[in-house]
């Protein structure tokens, strides 16, 4: 049997177990926990669809709460419609409470990730970028529709 003879060496002990159950309790929540519901929408700019747009759900963590759960995303069809998924599991929704919005860019043609620096092209106007506000309401929604406008 192990005996831990320092002051030290049980601090060092009690430090590593409250972080592993730190980051087991962390890791262990499941999207269920967080209320996870269906949304869906429809994205369009000066009233026509956002066909390709991509698009993700952040959800905000509240006063009383650190971890507000997993991020969904999407990707609008040929007609801006989109239903979102929750990253970690592939399942239907996003967590329901308030979300920022934000807008993913997309690579040129023909050009690499991986050359270095490189310019994204947006599908949304530039006023978008920063994020929209949006709150998931608690049963879900299939209104979940963004009407964007060019500068």
């Amino acid at each position: 049997m192990h005996r831990l003879s320092s002051t030290r060496g049980r601090a060092a002990w009690l430090s590593r177990a409250a972080f592993i159950t730190l980051v087991s309790v962390g890791c262990g929540e499941q999207p269920e926990e967080f209320g996870v519901v269906p949304v869906s929408g429809r994205i369009t700019l000066d009233a026509d669809p956002l066909v390709g747009a991509k698009l993700r759900f952040t959800p905000k963590a509240g006063p009383d709460s650190v971890l507000a759960g997993p991020y969904s995303y999407a990707e609008t069809d040929a007609d801006g419609r989109y239903s979102l998924v929750i990253a970690r599991t592939g399942e239907a929704g996003a967590v329901s409470g308030e979300h920022t919005v934000s807008f993913e860019g997309e690579l040129p043609p023909g050009v690499d990730a991986d050359d270095g620096d490189v310019e994204y092209i947006y599908p949304v106007p530039d006023q978008y970028l920063s994020g929209i506000d949006f709150s998931v309401p608690g049963g879900g929604t299939d209104e979940a529709n963004f009407d964007l406008v060019s500068n």
